[in-house]
């Protein structure tokens, strides 16, 4: 998969910790009965958080407070 996305010009998702047991309900889902659904939505929400962490991470004057760095 990371691969794939890669290829497509695309950041490798991230899969945090604190989602492990969603993300292997989702493949579970996706080997066992075939619905990759699950599967992609999960894949397409863990990409969009990172996006959107990244976005702010750029543009300090939109971070959030925890992740803001402190000007030298």
């Amino acid at each position: 998969m990371n691969a794939m996305m890669a290829s497509g010009g695309h950041p490798w998702p991230v899969i945090k910790l604190q989602r492990r047991a969603e993300y292997m309900a989702a493949l579970d889902e996706a080997r066992s009965r075939e619905n990759i659904v699950p599967f992609a939505e999960f894949v397409a929400s863990s990409m969009r958080r990172e996006a959107e962490l990244t976005k702010a991470t750029l543009r300090p004057g939109k971070a959030s407070a925890g992740r803001r760095r402190p000007r030298p």
